[in-house]
């Protein structure tokens, strides 16, 4: 009877279970014996245990979409900038041009500078004490919508693009993190 349950279970979420996350979960051995378990004995327990397997998947998924992301925002924009470099350079001077030695380590001083001075996260640039710790209580949503906002200085449409949202949710999420933050502060003002 056990392989009947299975198979008639796959057949009828089959179009559920080929969506690519689905494909990804189940091509771990242990999170399809725990689908397989929870198929054939329902229990509370079973249930249990597929729902934290496949939240900390899930997750892990976001996690790693955000950050091939990002590192693809920060090549595109990397490139960006160091071609807009090198044209500045191309066209200081006379109009004889630059030589290529000086052309070479004005790219060089400028990339090293902006690497040695890159910081990706907001926190890094907090020095306030109340702001910081305002911050630590902010979803990881809304810290990533600040973060791209204010470090990376994106659009609320870049954003909702980099991330897979809509702009509204996108706007509404910065305007909420703000208040939140601004209430924080407010509230230990008032303590103090």
């Amino acid at each position: 009877m056990t392989k009947e349950q299975l198979d008639a279970f796959y057949e009828k979420y089959k179009t559920k279970l080929n969506e690519p996350i689905m494909i990804r979960f189940l091509q771990v051995a242990e999170n399809r014996q725990l689908v397989d378990n929870y198929i054939l004995s329902p229990t509370p327990h079973n249930k249990e245990q597929l729902d934290e397997a496949f939240t900390e998947h899930f997750r892990n998924a976001k996690m790693y979409s955000y950050i091939s992301k990002l590192i693809k925002f920060y090549t595109i924009d990397f490139d960006k900038r160091l071609n807009k470099q090198r044209k500045q350079v191309m066209y200081e001077g006379t109009d004889e041009g630059i030589s290529l030695d000086k052309l070479h380590t004005n790219i060089e001083d400028s990339t090293f500078r902006e690497v040695s001075e890159l910081s990706y996260f907001l926190e890094e640039h907090i020095e306030n004490e109340d702001v910081y710790r305002a911050l630590k209580q902010l979803n990881e949503l809304q810290m990533n919508i600040l973060n791209l906002i204010y470090v990376h200085q994106l659009s609320n449409k870049e954003v909702a693009k980099l991330l897979g949202e809509s702009e509204q949710k996108i706007s509404y999420n910065h305007k909420s993190a703000l208040q939140k933050v601004k209430k924080m502060i407010e509230r230990r003002d008032k303590n103090v």
